[in-house]
C-alpha cells in the first residue's frame, strides 16, 4: 500500500521525481527530487508533499487495522552535489542489509508488517 502511493507520488505532484526509495519494516527512505530550476513557481515545499502523503497512506491503513502509521515528524536532508547524491542513493540501496542492527529489530515481532 505505502509503495504504490509512493509511486503515484509524481503524478499528483507533477513538480518531484523519486529517485529511489526503500520500504522498511518501521521506515521509509525516500529520493525526491522536488522540482528543477524551470519550475521553482510551481513547487512545492517538502513538508506539504509529506504532510499530504502521510494523510492518505494513513486514512489507508485505517481500512487495514492499523492505528498509527507514521511519526509526528520527518528527517530530510538537502543534498548538495553529486558525491552526497551518491552516498544517499548508496544508503536507501543497502538500508535493508542493516534492518538487523536497527534498535527497534526484532526477529520474533511481525507486527509491522501489513
Amino acid at each position: 500500500m505505502v509503495e504504490r502511493f509512493i509511486t503515484e507520488l509524481p503524478t499528483h505532484y507533477p513538480t518531484i521525481t523519486i529517485h529511489n526509495y526503500v520500504i522498511m519494516p518501521n521506515h521509509i527512505h525516500l529520493l525526491v527530487e522536488l522540482c528543477d530550476n524551470t519550475c521553482e513557481q510551481d513547487c512545492l515545499p517538502l513538508h506539504k508533499i509529506m504532510q499530504a502523503f502521510k494523510s492518505i497512506t494513513t486514512r489507508e491503513a485505517w481500512s487495514y487495522g492499523l492505528k498509527q502509521l507514521w511519526q509526528r515528524s520527518f528527517y530530510d536532508h538537502i543534498i548538495r552535489n553529486e558525491a552526497d547524491y551518491r552516498r544517499i542513493w548508496n544508503y536507501i540501496e543497502t538500508n535493508p542489509l542493516r534492518w538487523t542492527d536497527d534498535m527497534y529489530y526484532c526477529p520474533d515481532d511481525t507486527s509491522y508488517y501489513f
